[in-house]
C-alpha cells in the first residue's frame, strides 16, 4: 500500500526529499526498534492495551493519510503530499507497536497446546491471503478508483472495524502461564496441568543426594 501510494501521485512531493532512500531506511530501522521494544514490554503493559494503542494510532494516521491524499490529488498542494509522507511514517510506527512483534506471540498464547499448531496454520493462511490482496487487488483499486483516496476510505473503515473487534474480543493474557491461559476462556472448568515447582525441586534434590537423576524414578534392571 505504501509503495502504491508513492507511485500513484506523490512524485513531485518526493522530489522535496533528496535522499528518500535514506528516509525509507530510517523508517525500517525505527519500526524495528519500536517493534522489539514494545514486544519486550508486553508482560508489563499487556497485549490488549498494546494492540488497542497500535490500532488507534493506525486509524488516526490513516484518516490523516486519506485526507491529505485527497487535498494533494484535488488541488496539487505540495504540503498535502509532504503530510502524506509524514503520516506514512507515523502509521508504520503505530503498526510496529504491536502488530509486527506480537501477532504470532498472541496467537500462541491464546491457543491451548493441542490446537496451537492448527491455530498458527490458520493465522499464517490469512496472512498469506492478505498479502495476495495487497499484491494483486490493491493495484486494481488504484487503477479503477479515481481519485485514489477513495480506496483509502475502504481501509480506514476496515481499521475502525479492527479496533472495535480488538476492544470486544481480545482478552488480556498478562500474568497466567501458557498452560493456564485456558482458564481465561473456559473458567475454572478448564483442563489445566498443575505443576508444583517447589515440590518438584525438593524431590529432585533429594534424589540427587542418593545418586539418582532427578527425572529417573527407578534404576534400570541389568
Amino acid at each position: 500500500m505504501i509503495c502504491l501510494t508513492i507511485t500513484s501521485g506523490l512524485h513531485s512531493a518526493l522530489r522535496l526529499f533528496r535522499n528518500f532512500l535514506g528516509i525509507n531506511g530510517g523508517l525500517s530501522i525505527l519500526s524495528l526498534i519500536v517493534s522489539v521494544t514494545f514486544a519486550l514490554l508486553c508482560d508489563r503493559v499487556g497485549c490488549q492495551p498494546l494492540f488497542l494503542a497500535a490500532t488507534i494510532g493506525m486509524l488516526i494516521c490513516f484518516i490523516g493519510w486519506t485526507v491529505c491524499s485527497a487535498v494533494y490529488q484535488v488541488s496539487g498542494n505540495a504540503g498535502g503530499g509532504r503530510a502524506v509522507i509524514a503520516f506514512i511514517w507515523l502509521f508504520s510506527v503505530s503498526y510496529a507497536l504491536a502488530w509486527s512483534g506480537l501477532l504470532g506471540a498472541y496467537t500462541v498464547e491464546i491457543m491451548p497446546y493441542k490446537i496451537r499448531a492448527k491455530g498458527l496454520m490458520v493465522m499464517n493462511f490469512w496472512i498469506q491471503i492478505a498479502l495476495v490482496i495487497n499484491q494483486y487487488v490493491n493495484p486494481l483499486g488504484f487503477q479503477h478508483l479515481n481519485p485514489n483516496w477513495k480506496l483509502y476510505t475502504i481501509y480506514t473503515c476496515w481499521i475502525a472495524f479492527e479496533l472495535v473487534f480488538i476492544y470486544i474480543f481480545y482478552v488480556e493474557t498478562k500474568g497466567p502461564t501458557l498452560e493456564e491461559i485456558a482458564r481465561i476462556f473456559d473458567g475454572d472448568e478448564a483442563e489445566v496441568a498443575q505443576v508444583d515447582i517447589a515440590d518438584k525441586v525438593t524431590r529432585d534434590d533429594s534424589m540427587e543426594k542418593v545418586g539418582v537423576p532427578g527425572e529417573q524414578k527407578e534404576s534400570p534392571s541389568v
